[in-house]
């Protein structure tokens, strides 16, 4: 089991199934670009602080499978489970939740899933699950499945921007909040809206 007390940055590329634990203040950022299946459990320590992101980019006629789970299997400890999904093509599958076992207290979670529409042949599948057997917690979940923002866009374009042009300034902004908050990490950024210049 990997065990994280900083903050850390991961780009999963295969088959992957893992468990990690996560201790102290930390920002954890996974990044899944590509048609495997990903099972991702991470567990916290005592005091743990975590601020759990994910974004998911799928543009292929395959199926993807995601599973993240956050177990908070300590008491006094705190994680923020946030997952974006930008969708360009084909069929995602995303399972994510947490978990709070008996006699775990003094706990707080929060979890959100945006799956954004990018394209037309899309399929979406979300199972936000929340599994919680402690009365001590804090807690709110919220998933959305939905294009572009249409307000958004229409101020955008009002201001003489291509659909394009303002596609791309609000994936800017997915992508930007995902990386917030962690160093070097601004040549994977424009490699990302490279990306997406370039495919949608």
């Amino acid at each position: 089991m990997d065990k994280l007390t900083k903050n850390t940055f991961i780009q999963w590329e295969w088959d992957v199934s893992k468990e990690i634990e996560l201790e102290g203040n930390l920002i954890v950022a996974n990044l899944i670009r590509w048609e495997w299946e990903y099972n991702l459990r991470y567990k916290t320590y005592p005091d743990a602080d975590v601020d759990l992101r994910v974004l998911i980019v799928t543009d292929n006629s395959k199926t993807q499978k995601v599973n993240i789970q956050a177990i908070l299997n300590s008491s006094h400890s705190k994680i923020n489970l946030h997952i974006i999904a930008l969708v360009l093509d084909g069929e995602l599958i995303l399972d994510g939740g947490i978990f709070i076992p008996p006699g775990v207290a003094k706990v707080e979670w929060h979890l959100l899933e945006e799956n954004i529409i990018l394209g037309e042949n899309i399929k979406i599948t979300s199972l936000p699950r929340l599994d919680v057997r402690s009365n001590d917690v804090a807690a709110s979940h919220w998933a959305k499945i939905e294009k572009l923002d249409e307000l958004k866009m229409f101020y955008l374009r009002s201001k003489g921007l291509s659909k394009k042009q303002a596609q791309l300034l609000l994936i800017d902004w997915y992508i930007h909040k995902f990386f917030e908050g962690l160093d070097d990490t601004q040549q994977l950024e424009q490699e990302l809206m490279n990306y997406f210049q370039n495919n949608l």
